[in-house]
């Protein structure tokens, strides 16, 4: 009977461990999603600052493309408050907050300089982390975003090309950012397959 009692309890610790582990995985497939929608925000964003460039280009047509990267940064925000769940992915533990606000000009971080890590632990001596510091990963691509719009509505030749570098450097940090998330949600595939094989045979 103690012997019995011992399997049941290791087996609903197993259990309780590979729950955690799908979360952690829901929620990093969520970041992957919100990831990827900013990365082809920073492309897009690229591609408009290179075609400002082109001396084909006259002020009324960097003008329209500046409202289009308003319009990029606009999205990039919304991106930003994503929530999943009920919670927002990118404040860290302050769940119910959405990070960023529009403000017409530029954007206001609503949550501390940096978040800290919510970490899920997924077997035994093993943690992942399941959020992304939103603000490590967002605010150089929404700065970048700003500057791009801005040269382009006042026609400023000279400052575009420093926008562009901006934006070069965005891009990096957010790709960075999401092949990080991406090896962990490999991480975490792998300990649930590991751990799912242990519930069989402690069953």
């Amino acid at each position: 009977a103690a012997l019995a009692l011992g399997w049941r309890s290791t087996l609903e610790a197993n259990t309780a461990y590979v729950d955690t582990a799908r979360v952690s995985a829901d929620w990093l497939d969520a970041n992957e999603l919100a990831l990827k929608q900013m990365v082809d925000i920073a492309a897009r964003a690229q591609t408009l600052s290179k075609q400002g460039l082109s001396d084909t280009q006259g002020a009324a047509e960097r003008l329209a493309m500046g409202r289009e990267m308003d319009g990029l940064l606009q999205q990039a925000v919304e991106v930003g408050n994503t929530s999943h769940r009920g919670s927002t992915l990118f404040a860290g533990f302050s769940v119910t907050t959405l990070p960023y606000t529009y403000t017409g000009v530029g954007v206001t971080n609503n949550v501390a300089s940096t978040v800290g890590p919510i970490q899920h632990a997924i077997e035994p001596g093993q943690t992942v982390t399941a959020n992304v510091d939103g603000y490590t990963a967002f605010t150089p691509l929404f700065a970048a975003l700003v500057s791009a719009r801005d040269a382009l509505n006042s026609n400023n030749m000279f400052a575009l090309p420093s926008a562009l570098a901006s934006l070069q450097a965005a891009l990096t940090t957010v790709s960075d950012v999401r092949t990080t998330n991406g090896a962990r949600g490999r991480q975490v595939s792998d300990t649930i397959g590991r751990m799912e094989k242990t519930q069989l045979a402690l069953k």
